[in-house]
């Protein structure tokens, strides 16, 4: 966050500061891919864990980190 907002955002008052990191806050956590999730954006990672969650017996849909948390919860 700082790399990208902080460091290079001039914000006129607190007001539009709230506005610019929400806006930013909410792009990274919906519309960014992220390497920690086999390069999906989090609403997409999600999508693919409820389907995956909601339709036990299709794998195909399931990345190899969803397939892991699946199984350890299995086992569990």
């Amino acid at each position: 966050m700082r790399d990208e907002l902080l460091n290079e955002t001039m914000f006129r008052n607190l007001a539009h500061a709230r506005v610019v990191i929400a806006a930013w806050a909410a792009d990274y956590n919906t519309g960014r891919p992220h390497s920690a999730l086999d390069y999906q954006t989090p609403a997409d990672y999600a999508r693919t864990l409820t389907t995956a969650i909601a339709r036990p017996g299709s794998r195909e849909m399931i990345t190899p980190r969803v397939g892991r948390l699946l199984n350890l919860r299995r086992s569990a």
